[in-house]
C-alpha cells in the first residue's frame, strides 16, 4: 500500500516508517517551514482491540486494516487532509475524568508533561479527524535499536555507551520527578540524531499511577521486571502495592546489557518459564558466566537487577556509578578498561544539540508556536488562546473547519457500539468542563468515527527483533541456551 502524494495539511507524505496493532508512524515534509517531522496516526476504529491478545500473523492483518482504513479516509478526500489543531495547553490541562472519554490523548497528555526535556521527542501539533488523531513530531533517522545491532555504533566507543545511557537515564528520571512512569523502556523506543543524542518516545504504556498491583503485566517481554509478570517473596503480600518506578530501573539495566554486551540476558523474568533467569535468581554470578561481564559492571548490574522492587538502586546512583565504572568487560577487548565520565549530570539534564537536526527542529518548534500567534507580549492566557484558535482557522496553510457543535465533537470519541447512550453527553457533561472544552473546541466535527480511539499498546504481542529463539536445553553451561543474540528474525 503506497501512501505517495497523501497529504495532511502541509505535511506531505514521504514514507511510511513504523506500525503496529493500534496506528501508523510516517516521515512528512513540513512545506511551510521546510522541516521534516514524524507524523504518528492514531486509528480511532482500534479502541476495541486494545485488550486485545494478536499472534504476530494476526498483528500483520490487523496492521494491513489499518492502513487500507487510513488510505480510503485520503481517496475520500482526494489525498488531502485539512483538519483542525487541538491547543496543546489544553490537552496538558486535561483532568483524568476527562481524559477517561478521549482515550487516545493519554498517551499525548503524558508525553506533553515531560516533552520540554532535551531528551524526550517534541510534539509539536495534535491534529484531529473523524478517523485519526495525528501527532506532528521530532524526526530521527535511525533507533538505538538499529544503531546497536546493524550499525554496531557502541561496539568499540565506551565514551559513547556513558553519554547515551546517561541521557536516557536523564530523561527517565524528569519523566519520573513529573509523576510520569514510561513502563515500556527498550532500544526500539529511543532514537538517535546524527550525533548520537538519545531521545526518549512512545508514551504509550506509560502511566502516573506511582505503585502498581503485583503482576500487573504491562511492558515489553524483554524488558519488564519480574514483579510485573510473576511475583511471589516473603517480604510481602500479593495484595502489596509495588514502586512503578523501579520498573523503569530495571529496564534500563537491561538496556545497559544491549549497549555494552548487544545481548538479552533472558527471554523474560519469569522463574517458571526462563531457564536463565531462574537460574539468575538463585545465582546472579550466572550473568558472567552467559556474558563477557566485568567485576565492575557485574557488581553494578546486581544492583540494578534485584528481585525485590523495594531494593534496587536510584537512578540517581545508577547515573553516577556508570559515569565513574572503570570496566564494562572482562574479554580484553575496548570496553575492557573506560574512562570516566566528565560531563557534569547537570548538562546532561539541559542538554542542547549544535547538530542541524535538532537545531532545525528547535526553529521548528517556536515558527509553529509563532505563526500561530504575532503577540509575544501577551501574557493574558484566555486573549492569547482566542488569537491562537483565529489564527488557525484563518490561517492559509492549514485550512481548518469550525466546529459548530460540541455534541458532534463529543460524539467523535464515542464507540457506534454505544450511540444512543452517548448522543447527549454534550449537552449534560461538557458544557461545564472548560478544560475540555477548549481542548476539543477546535476539532472535525465533520462525521462519527467509527470507534473511540486507544493509547498505547500492549507490547508482548510484539517479538522483540533482538531476539531469536531460546533454545530447549536443561544444561546451564550450555552457552547458546542462555546468551541472546540480538539480531533480527
Amino acid at each position: 500500500m503506497s501512501f505517495e502524494g497523501c497529504q495532511v495539511n502541509n505535511f506531505q507524505i514521504i514514507r511510511q516508517i513504523g506500525s503496529g496493532v493500534y496506528g501508523l508512524v510516517f516521515h512528512v515534509y513540513d512545506s511551510v517551514t521546510k522541516f521534516e517531522f514524524a507524523m504518528k496516526v492514531i486509528l480511532k476504529s482500534s479502541i476495541d482491540s486494545f485488550l486485545e491478545t494478536y499472534s504476530k500473523e494476526e498483528s500483520e492483518e490487523r496492521n494491513l486494516q489499518l492502513q487500507q482504513e487510513l488510505i480510503n479516509f485520503f481517496q475520500q478526500n482526494q489525498n488531502q487532509l485539512n483538519i483542525p489543531a487541538v491547543d496543546l495547553q489544553s490537552i496538558k490541562d486535561l483532568t483524568p475524568e476527562q481524559l477517561s472519554r478521549i482515550p487516545q490523548y493519554n498517551e499525548i497528555w503524558m508525553q506533553l508533561q515531560v516533552h520540554s526535556h532535551k531528551n524526550v521527542v517534541t510534539i509539536y501539533q495534535v491534529l484531529e479527524s473523524p478517523v485519526a488523531t495525528f501527532l506532528i513530531m521530532d524526526y530521527y533517522q535511525t533507533d538505538l535499536f538499529n544503531s546497536i545491532v546493524n550499525m554496531k555504533s557502541f561496539t568499540n566507543d565506551s565514551n559513547l555507551i556513558k553519554k547515551v545511557f546517561l541521557q536516557i537515564c536523564s530523561a527517565v528520571k524528569y519523566c519520573h520527578e513529573a509523576g510520569i512512569y514510561h513502563c515500556d523502556i527498550k532500544p526500539e523506543n529511543v532514537v538517535l540524531d546524527s550525533e548520537n543524542n538519545a531521545y526518549l518516545c512512545d508514551f504509550g504504556l506509560s502511566t502516573t499511577t506511582a505503585h502498581l498491583s503485583p503482576n500487573t503485566n504491562v511492558g515489553s517481554t524483554y524488558y519488564i521486571a519480574p514483579e510485573k509478570i510473576l511475583y511471589f517473596n516473603d517480604y510481602t503480600t500479593q495484595t502489596a502495592k509495588l514502586p512503578t518506578n523501579t520498573g523503569d530501573v530495571w529496564s534500563l539495566g537491561i538496556l545497559l546489557i544491549n549497549l555494552i554486551c548487544i545481548r538479552n540476558p533472558w527471554l523474560k523474568a519469569h522463574q517458571t518459564e526462563d531457564k536463565t533467569f531462574y537460574h539468575f535468581v538463585k545465582e546472579p554470578r550466572v550473568l558472567q558466566k552467559i556474558l563477557p561481564l566485568s567485576d565492575d559492571l557485574y557488581n553494578l548490574l546486581v544492583k540494578v537487577l534485584q528481585i525485590n522492587p523495594f531494593k534496587r538502586i536510584s537512578i540517581d546512583e545508577l547515573m553516577m556509578e556508570v559515569r565513574s565504572i572503570k570496566s564494562f568487560t572482562n574479554d580484553n577487548g575496548p570496553l575492557t578498561i573506560v574512562p570516566e565520565y566528565n560531563e557534569d549530570i547537570d548538562d546532561i539534564t539541559m542538554y542542547y544539540s549544535t547538530n542541524v537536526v535538532t537545531a532545525t527542529q528547535e526553529k521548528a518548534e517556536n515558527d509553529y508556536y509563532n505563526y500561530l500567534s504575532e503577540d509575544d507580549d501577551d501574557n493574558e492566557d484566555e486573549k492569547r488562546e482566542e488569537e491562537v484558535e483565529e489564527a488557525i482557522i484563518q490561517s492559509d496553510c492549514i485550512k481548518q473547519p469550525l466546529v459548530q457543535h460540541i455534541e458532534d465533537v463529543s460524539l467523535l470519541y464515542q464507540s457506534s457500539k454505544d450511540i444512543n447512550s452517548c448522543a447527549t453527553l454534550g449537552d449534560k457533561t461538557l458544557d461545564n468542563e472548560p478544560n475540555f472544552k477548549n481542548a476539543v473546541n477546535m476539532m472535525a466535527y465533520t462525521g462519527l468515527s467509527s470507534d473511540a480511539t486507544i493509547c498505547g499498546s500492549d507490547t508482548n504481542d510484539y517479538p522483540s527483533l533482538f531476539h531469536t529463539e531460546q533454545k530447549n536445553s536443561t544444561s546451564i553451561n550450555d552457552s547458546e541456551d542462555i546468551r541472546l543474540n540480538m539480531s533480527s528474525t
